[in-house]
């Protein structure tokens, strides 16, 4: 009689193997989906605090004049208004002065501030190539916390108006793919 032997089996069947590497394959697709979503989403509420934090600054450090001439990226550097994470923790004249500790936002483009014009009773934060996908998600975030907002000079109203709430079919036409917004001026009294 013949003995028959029996083989155990090693390693990975082929099926099992493309199993896996469909599996893989799965969740890098869905990292690749998802994550831009994700990033816009941080830089968004990165900038909707960096707002926030650079009117409350600009109003206690010009709060006693009773307007805001005078008030400068400079000045805003020197007297702390704007994070650290914004001007590379820049406090001095001379590191406010160098264009790498120049406010930057979350996605690398320049922020800065204008004053209105006389009486000088308000200012603006102007955020610069914002990416359409941030855009939305910044505009409903901060939008209702400033006096105007909007995509041409201080003061413009072409997404919020004063005493208005924002308007979200402008925010949406704004800030779409195929005419991404490439300046927007927060305004503050």
């Amino acid at each position: 009689m013949k003995s028959m032997s029996i083989q155990k089996q090693q390693g990975f069947s082929l099926v099992e193997l493309l199993l896996v590497l469909g599996v893989i394959a799965l969740i890098a697709i869905a990292a690749f989906i998802i994550y831009p979503s994700v990033q816009a989403g941080a830089q968004a509420n990165t900038e909707a605090s960096n707002a926030t934090a650079i009117v409350a600054g600009v109003k206690n450090l010009f709060g006693a004049k009773g307007n805001y001439q005078g008030l400068t990226d400079a000045v805003a550097c020197q007297a702390q208004v704007y994070p650290s994470t914004m001007v590379g923790g820049a406090t001095t004249a001379s590191t406010c002065a160098l264009s790498a500790n120049k406010p930057k936002s979350a996605w690398g483009e320049a922020v800065t501030l204008a004053v209105g014009a006389a009486p000088y009773n308000q200012f603006a934060i102007h955020y610069s190539k914002i990416p359409s996908a941030t855009c939305t998600k910044l505009l409903s975030n901060i939008a209702a916390n400033f006096d105007t907002v909007g995509t041409t000079a201080i003061g413009s109203t072409d997404i919020k108006a004063s005493g208005q709430a924002p308007d979200p079919v402008a925010i949406a036409t704004k800030c779409a793919a195929a005419n991404p917004v490439t300046d927007l001026y927060f305004t503050s009294k």
